[in-house]
């Protein structure tokens, strides 16, 4: 396998859990499965389908009882990129930071 092209860059996004959410989302147990399958399979947004690394989920209480910490890894960045793909798959961003690129 060769390495996809890009730079890496690397976020942390503080997620809330969507109403509609899979239930998946609402445990941190079967959470970080749920968004590593979901975001290396590739996630439909506005501008195209995305792929990213999930490479850490962490409870984050201080953001309210059902929040989480998702550290993920992207080759591109289109416009908004990290916050359509995580809001596509029910955890909507409530703060997001670049941590490297």
């Amino acid at each position: 396998d060769a390495a996809p092209a890009g730079v890496e860059k690397e976020y942390v996004a503080t997620c809330a859990v969507a109403d509609a959410a899979d239930a998946a989302l609402r445990s941190p147990a079967t959470a970080a499965a749920f968004l590593e399958n979901r975001l290396a399979a590739g996630v439909a947004t506005a501008l195209g389908t995305h792929v990213a690394d999930v490479l850490d989920v962490a409870s984050n209480t201080a953001d309210g009882d059902s929040a989480f910490d998702v550290r993920l890894v992207v080759r591109e960045g289109k416009h908004r990129m990290v916050r359509r793909m995580l809001a596509n798959v029910g955890a909507p961003v409530m703060r997001l930071r670049r941590e490297r690129f």
